[in-house]
């Protein structure tokens, strides 16, 4: 009995101090993050967020500033598109990335809602990055509700389903879901003790760069030279022994704070990874996450992006990345190519044939960033943007 006790209350002190983080942890939302105050080198760090706070540093910005000329939503498969896809001389209100890890078509359409009534959506163009069906076997097509708020899904139901009290409901009853999970996880544990407080840090890539390697390194003492060499580094930047922004040229601490930070436009970089592996996603019929019928939904989802880009005199193109695979067919992609065929007016790059070089990913799922100048210049040329402008612009407020 005695132990059971000791057991319950050990339990209750672990839950009450999860419970106590979550509630201090900040939120990025409420307090948005200016990405448009960032120059050309700088980058906001968001290793140790937790995913809500990362999806937050995106949603918060997206009610607060804009309206961008072009903005591209869609899953983390977008991740690397960035303003310099539109050439050297595109001013800072080109472009803006506004991807989150699993945006489907139902949340783009949500998020879309949420900023058209705030006046931040995009003014020119909306590309919206179509998952590649092979990648996740069908699955982060139709998904929404793992990463848009309640409040969104809410709005875009009113918006065009009459409101569903049970879609509300539901989405309610899963946000909830997903804060008790975050609460169990000792992720905010170790996020607020690594963070020291300070949830998002703000680098300059010169000043992290592998050339101050050296400089860095000879800047600590002995005794923290031997720890670096010993221990894990986010337990030495969770003890104050190294600081993330004035230690980030230190190889490890780099490779920690930068790799996936992100740029003024949304876009991240990309420091480091196993290199691609071919057909990394295995294509099982059990598991696959698009059923027949499914191809009606999705064409709904993009019908309803395409009014309202064009109740807001926007264009609309949708971008389907390939990844690094063999030629597989499969049931998602006759899904999908199904789904393309009841929107034929909709403007489509589909690269999902397309066999690239391994050279050409950064990892089986995500091109690089030369991919994305490619799709630009396709763009233009189906007469949906402008010629490259040489001007220079100011960042939307």
């Amino acid at each position: 009995m005695r132990r059971t006790l000791l057991f319950l209350a050990v339990l209750a002190l672990l839950l009450g101090g999860n419970v106590a983080l979550y509630l201090a942890a900040e939120d990025l939302r409420a307090h948005p993050v200016d990405f448009a105050g960032l120059s050309p080198t700088e980058r906001l760090a968001p290793a140790g967020l937790t995913r809500r706070q990362f999806n937050d540093l995106t949603l918060g910005f997206a009610e607060t500033a804009g309206p961008y000329r072009v903005g591209a939503f869609g899953t983390h498969q977008i991740r690397y598109f960035g303003r310099d896809a539109f050439g050297p001389d595109a001013p800072p209100d080109q472009f803006f990335n506004y991807n989150l890890q699993t945006l489907g078509l139902p949340g783009v359409r949500d998020l879309l809602i949420h900023m058209e009534a705030r006046s931040t959506l995009p003014r020119d163009l909306i590309i919206v990055g179509l998952m590649t069906p092979n990648m996740h076997n069908g699955n982060y097509i139709l998904t929404r509700d793992e990463d848009i708020p309640a409040d969104l899904i809410a709005a875009g139901e009113a918006a065009f389903d009459g409101g569903s009290s049970w879609a509300a409901a539901k989405a309610r009853l899963h946000q909830g879901a997903k804060v008790v999970a975050e609460v169990l996880n000792y992720q905010l544990l170790f996020n607020l003790v690594l963070n020291r407080g300070k949830p998002i840090a703000r680098l300059d890539v010169e000043a992290c760069g592998p050339d101050r390697a050296d400089a860095a390194l000879a800047r600590l003492k002995d005794w923290q030279r031997a720890l670096y060499a010993r221990l894990p580094v986010s337990v030495l930047l969770a003890a104050g022994i190294l600081d993330r922004v004035g230690d980030c040229a230190l190889p490890a601490v780099r490779r920690l704070v930068l790799h996936d930070a992100l740029r003024a436009d949304g876009s991240a970089d990309w420091l480091f990874g196993d290199p691609p592996l071919l057909n990394e996603h295995p294509l099982i019929e059990s598991t696959r996450k698009l059923s027949f019928g499914d191809e009606a939904a999705i064409a709904r989802s993009l019908r309803q992006i395409q009014a309202i880009a064009t109740r807001n005199g926007a264009r609309m193109v949708v971008v389907i990345p390939p990844v690094y695979e063999t030629d597989r067919p499969s049931t998602v992609n006759r899904i999908v190519t199904a789904a393309l065929a009841l929107v034929p007016d909709i403007p489509v790059i589909d690269d999902r044939d397309d066999r690239l070089p391994v050279e050409a990913f950064y990892d089986h799922r995500h091109p690089k960033r030369a991919y994305f100048h490619d799709v630009v210049q396709r763009i233009r040329g189906m007469g949906l943007l402008p010629p490259p402008q040489t001007q220079t612009g100011n960042a939307p407020q």
